[in-house]
C-alpha cells in the first residue's frame, strides 16, 4: 500500500444485495493499518462511517515474460471523516480514513469490477441473435443498449454471444433491468438499456473474460479514462 495508489471500493452491504457500485479513490497517506483516502466517486457520506468495505487495486507480479497484472483486495472499515485534510499547505480537501482489517490477497473479479470497453477492446455482443451496443461488462453480467422493438424485450432468459477475434462464447443470461430514458417532453426515447446477469459461465469463458477485463482496465488507465 502506497501514497498515490488508485483504489476501487465496494461496500459489503452492496455485495450482499448482489449489486456493485465501485467507488474510485486515491490513497493520500498510510500509517500502519490506517489509510487516508480521497473522497470517493460516487461519494461516501457521513452515514457510511463504521461500514465495512472491500478495497482493491491492480498491480503486477512476476518478471519478464511471466509478468502479469493481478487485482489485490483487502477488507477495511470506514473509520473517520476529515472535512479539511491538508493535502498541501494551501489545499484542504475532504478525506476518509480506513482501517485495514486484513492483508491484501489476490481476488477473483467476479461481480467486483465492471469495465466500459473501448472500440479498441475488440468485443462484440449479440443478444437473442441481434447485434447490440455493449456498454459495460464484468464476470457477473453485462449491460447493453439497443433500439426498442415490437414486441418489446421482456424480463427473463436471454442468450448472449460474446465475440473477440476468432473466439465466440455462448452465455445464458437473465434480464434483471430494462431502462427506457424519458425525453424532456415526457416521451420515451427510442433506445433502451438492458442489464443482464450471467446464469452460466464455463471455465473457458470465465478465464477469457477475467484476462480481457484486466486488459481493458489497463487500456482505460493508459488512455487516462480511469
Amino acid at each position: 500500500m502506497r501514497v498515490g495508489l488508485h483504489l476501487d471500493i465496494v461496500l459489503e452491504e452492496d455485495l450482499e444485495r448482489d449489486r456493485v457500485v465501485a467507488r474510485k479513490a486515491v490513497v493520500y497517506d498510510v500509517v500502519e493499518r490506517l489509510i487516508t483516502i480521497s473522497q470517493t466517486s460516487p461519494s461516501f457520506v457521513r452515514r457510511h462511517l463504521g461500514d465495512r468495505i472491500n478495497a482493491s487495486y491492480v498491480t503486477t507480479v512476476g518478471e519478464g515474460e511471466n509478468k502479469r497484472p493481478v487485482r489485490m483486495g483487502f477488507p477495511a472499515t470506514i473509520l473517520e471523516y476529515r472535512e479539511d485534510y491538508p493535502l498541501a499547505s494551501s489545499n484542504l480537501v475532504p478525506a476518509f480514513v480506513l482501517q485495514q482489517d486484513g492483508k491484501p490477497v489476490e481476488i477473483n473479479l467476479r461481480m467486483h469490477y465492471r469495465v466500459h470497453p473501448m472500440i479498441e477492446s475488440d468485443l462484440a455482443l449479440q443478444a437473442n441473435g441481434e447485434t447490440v451496443n455493449l456498454i459495460d461488462i464484468s464476470l457477473g453480467g453485462i449491460q447493453f443498449s439497443h433500439r426498442r422493438k415490437e414486441p418489446p424485450l421482456k424480463y427473463g432468459g436471454i442468450v448472449l454471444k460474446l465475440s473477440s477475434g476468432s473466439r465466440t462464447f455462448r452465455i445464458d443470461g437473465q434480464i434483471i433491468r430494462i431502462d427506457t430514458p424519458v425525453s424532456p417532453g415526457g416521451r420515451g426515447e427510442d433506445m433502451e438499456y438492458v442489464m443482464v446477469k450471467f446464469l452460466s459461465l464455463n471455465r473457458d469463458a470465465e478465464a477469457f473474460l477475467g484476462k480481457k477485463i484486466l486488459m481493458i482496465e489497463r487500456e482505460l488507465i493508459a488512455a487516462g479514462k480511469v
